[in-house]
């Protein structure tokens, strides 16, 4: 009963993946053609989506969400965003990191 509670109340499937699947293809939507949410660069919005992705990456679900869905090559963006740890040197500008 709690779940078809949960359903009602948050617009979300009884099936957890197909709203996964939907939020993913509306983050797809909302980059309006864009690399990212920030434009050219990431902002916070798109680091937040990456590391609530990134937590779920090695799942199953996380397999199947690429396979249904187009944010497969947003995600691949952004991991190569934060591999070549790009705003490092603005931390070492103001002596954060020695």
């Amino acid at each position: 009963m709690p779940d078809i509670l949960l359903c009602c109340r948050y617009n979300i499937s009884p099936d957890p993946r197909v709203s996964l699947y939907d939020q993913a293809d509306l983050w797809v939507q909302e980059l309006n053609g864009e690399d990212f949410v920030g434009g050219e660069n990431p902002n916070l919005a798109d680091l937040g989506m990456y590391g609530a992705l990134s937590s779920m990456e090695g799942c199953k679900a996380f397999g199947e969400m690429l396979e249904n869905t187009k944010i497969g090559s947003w995600y691949d963006r952004m991991k190569g965003k934060i591999q070549e740890r790009r705003g490092e040197y603005k931390l070492m500008q103001r002596s954060i990191i020695t």
